[in-house]
């Protein structure tokens, strides 16, 4: 078994690693101020920010990794929904705009507002 690591636009995705190397990836986690970072031990998956990549090539350097950072993930349509709702603020009016204004020229767009 080899570990397999993968280079995405928002995360660095470990899988298939040895306890030696997940030693590793805890590690340098824990000498990085101020990371965040996720694992999935169900699907025994580590998540790392991709600021890290250049640490991840010097820790793992014998390691290929897939870079798949000018890929897309896959999306689902969003089905419009009746609603009352109003914006309680010009960032979440502003927001609603520029979506808006997105979908008119067809444009994929995601956002993420904090709740309120």
């Amino acid at each position: 078994m080899f570990m397999h690591i993968i280079y995405e636009r928002t995360r660095i995705i470990f899988s298939e690693y040895t306890p030696q190397e997940k030693h590793k990836i805890d590690n340098l986690v824990a000498t990085s101020d101020k990371v965040f970072h996720y694992e999935d031990v169900d699907n025994q998956k580590i998540y790392l920010p991709t600021g890290m990549l250049n640490s991840v090539k010097k820790l793992f350097s014998n390691t290929p990794i897939e870079d798949k950072s000018s890929t897309h993930w896959d999306y689902a349509t969003i089905q419009p929904v009746e609603h009352s709702a109003e914006p309680r603020n010009q960032l979440q009016i502003d927001f609603i705009n520029y979506l808006l204004e997105q979908v008119k020229i067809k444009k994929k767009v995601a956002g993420i507002l904090s709740p309120g």
